[in-house]
């Protein structure tokens, strides 16, 4: 499974405390490569620069396709605009893989779940729209915890997997968001034409906005919470890491994984793979500017 990194500022580049200072400019949490790892996938990271041509010989190899969550940077506007581009080239890819019969599956996470529900606009209204927030308001979601909510007369897509939804009625869900698709009709009218609302959450101030989404026509899902983190990330005081949030976020992880098992595509470079890549700790980072 493929997972797209996300671009830092220019201004916050981090080095590593090395002798060679080693320079990042995106980052790729390894709380989503351990959750796709739990249901036995194996991650390539794909640096959002890469060029057209490289990134479609790796989307050749793999079964589908993560967008992380994260922080962006709207007025970096080189490595914003470049990271807009190739999230629009892999997702142009799977609705055409998938156009052809083969099965290519996409999955989305909060700032990925925000700009996969625009992805089907032309790119410069996918940028405009991001920076101006046409579709985007603004909510009290951070650091939230929230039970799982489906939308009315949803059937609920764990269906095969929770028997009789034991876990999901129990299972609360982490919203770390500032920015969401609130349910009033101007975006319900623009969303709903290509994708389908499964569950929805209310924020501190009791605004109602879209939690979960897929496509109608691909198999292509979207959140705004974040399932990675309940088992894999402790840091963040406010994450539930109940038994039962652990294994409702397990579910969607397995649920994810057996779509990307019907795609046929065959995996030929094991140097892209990402146990081939350090990895860095956050106490042996620092920002670049307070160097």
């Amino acid at each position: 499974i493929g997972i797209l990194t996300v671009p830092l500022s220019k201004n916050e580049y981090y080095v590593y405390k090395n002798n060679k200072n080693t320079y990042f400019n995106s980052y790729l949490p390894n709380s989503y490569v351990k959750w796709l790892e739990q249901s036995g996938a194996r991650v390539v990271p794909i640096p959002f620069n890469l060029s057209e041509k490289k990134l479609l010989s790796i989307l050749k190899q793999v079964n589908g396709v993560l967008f992380p969550g994260g922080g962006v940077d709207r007025n970096t506007k080189s490595d914003f605009e470049k990271y807009i581009k190739s999230f629009k080239q892999i997702f142009n890819y799977a609705i055409q893989e998938c156009d052809k019969g083969h099965h290519f599956p996409l999955w989305a996470t909060c700032l990925g779940f925000e700009f996969i529900c625009m992805m089907p606009y032309d790119m410069e209204t996918v940028i405009h729209n991001y920076k101006n927030n046409f579709l985007l308001k603004r909510t009290a979601a951070r650091g939230h915890n929230v039970h799982f909510h489906l939308s009315k007369d949803v059937k609920n897509p764990l269906e095969k997997l929770d028997c009789d939804n034991k876990i999901t009625k129990k299972a609360k869900i982490f919203m770390n968001h500032q920015y969401g698709f609130l349910v009033e009709k101007e975006t319900i009218d623009v969303l709903t034409k290509y994708l389908d609302i499964i569950s929805t959450n209310k924020d501190r101030n009791k605004k109602e906005y879209i939690s979960t989404i897929k496509f109608k026509k691909y198999p292509f899902w979207g959140v705004q919470w974040h399932p990675e983190k309940v088992a894999y990330e402790h840091k963040d005081t406010h994450i539930e890491h109940s038994l039962e949030a652990i294994k409702f976020a397990g579910l969607w992880s397995e649920f994810f994984i057996r779509e990307c098992m019907k795609n046929q595509n065959h995996f030929k470079n094991k140097e892209l793979l990402i146990n081939n890549y350090p990895l860095h700790y956050e106490k042996d980072i620092h920002n670049k500017k307070n160097n």
